[in-house]
């Protein structure tokens, strides 16, 4: 006899423009350190980690090793680091990028702030932060703030 497994619900979806959807479930085991992993890195948008400077790269691995040192619920809930966007937060061409890689199916990508503007956006699945971006000028979701 096989058992009906229960479906796994998505994250609510905005009804209306600007509306922003429900922060997404917290991973099964928060306590878990993150894991960063590049198998979903975009290698052919202007956003692409090819591009980035030598000296960002240095604060961008700093970054990594400091995020893998911490727990899952660390990043996500602790002092700024990371956030969540609904897909149409994006800029266009971000948008459109992400239907070129199939990665169009979700509802929300996040984001780990490295410095500043400096920022890698992907996507969070248990432990895992998938790359997808790096947005060294704040350009994937323009912020309407100074300074940021």
């Amino acid at each position: 006899m096989s058992r009906a497994v229960p479906k796994m619900q998505r994250a609510d979806r905005p009804s209306a423009p600007g509306l922003q959807p429900r922060k997404p479930l917290t991973p099964s085991n928060p306590d878990v350190k993150l894991l960063i992993s590049l198998a979903r890195v975009d290698v052919e948008s202007r956003w692409c980690l090819s591009k980035i400077s030598a000296s960002d790269h240095i604060g961008l691995l700093r970054a990594v090793r400091d995020f893998e040192s911490m727990t899952v619920n660390e990043v996500v809930h602790g002092k700024q680091r990371s956030q969540d966007y609904p897909l149409h937060a994006l800029v266009k061409d971000a948008r459109e990028r992400l239907v070129e890689l199939g990665l169009d199916d979700r509802d929300i990508i996040h984001r780990l702030r490295i410095t500043g503007e400096r920022r890698l956006f992907g996507f969070l699945e248990a432990n895992r932060f998938y790359v997808v971006w790096w947005d060294p000028k704040h350009e994937i979701v323009p912020s309407h703030k100074k300074h940021t």
